[in-house]
């Protein structure tokens, strides 16, 4: 697949200057990839003429060629008034997210949120995830400074170890945090003590709890 040529992209631009960041918009999806989903962005009809849409059908009015084409060198492509955007993989859900195609169907109709746009390559991002609360901020509050917590060792980093508190919560261990004699598997159960809660990067700091050696006296 290649970038749109210089006629499509200057058609694309046209569209692209009617979408403001932060709107919110319909479409429907026109691709599903491992790595997120396209989406054909519905043209507020007020800010720009675009081919009827036909409701009974559920998409816009026009050839097969034109509904089926999807450009993977561009986010965003132009037919006469179609204007696509990606829904990364990364802001599809604030949950993590395995594999989008087990998810949506080329044909759906979703609402998203514009968080991006490049008016000089024509690259168009969209969030799904950022129309949906995140569960996070309601989540930590259940955690406190030094409140001390067990979880499983999910992943084991070279910055860190992460620790699955509960469904879809994990505290970070930094590094700086791990004894140089402790060593941290997947699976294992650890018990740790908060040393922080940052509601801005959606992180719960933690702090292993050393396990004191018994004081052998002769």
């Amino acid at each position: 697949q290649k970038s749109p040529d210089k006629k499509d992209l200057t058609e694309v631009l046209k569209l692209l200057a009617k979408v403001d960041i932060g709107e919110t918009v319909g479409g429907l999806v026109s691709a599903v990839l491992p790595f997120g989903i396209f989406v054909e962005v519905k043209l507020d009809e007020t800010k720009v003429t675009k081919e009827p849409f036909d409701e009974s059908q559920g998409k816009p009015k026009g050839t097969r060629s034109e509904q089926n084409s999807v450009s993977s060198g561009s986010s965003a492509r132009s037919a006469t008034s179609k204007l696509e955007g990606l829904v990364h993989v990364s802001e599809i859900s604030w949950d993590k997210i395995d594999d989008p195609v087990k998810m949506f169907n080329v044909g759906d109709e979703v609402k998203v949120a514009v968080i991006a746009k490049d008016e000089t390559s024509g690259r168009l991002n969209l969030s799904l995830k950022q129309l949906q609360k995140d569960p996070f901020a309601e989540i930590s509050k259940k955690y406190t400074k030094d409140q001390e917590v067990s979880g499983s060792v999910a992943k084991v980093t070279p910055y860190g170890v992460f620790i699955t508190l509960e469904d879809n919560l994990d505290g970070l261990i930094h590094i700086s945090k791990i004894p140089p004699e402790v060593s941290f598997e997947v699976g294992q159960t650890v018990s740790c003590t908060v040393d922080g809660v940052d509601n801005k990067s959606r992180r719960i700091a933690l702090v292993p709890i050393a396990k004191v050696k018994p004081i052998l006296y002769r």
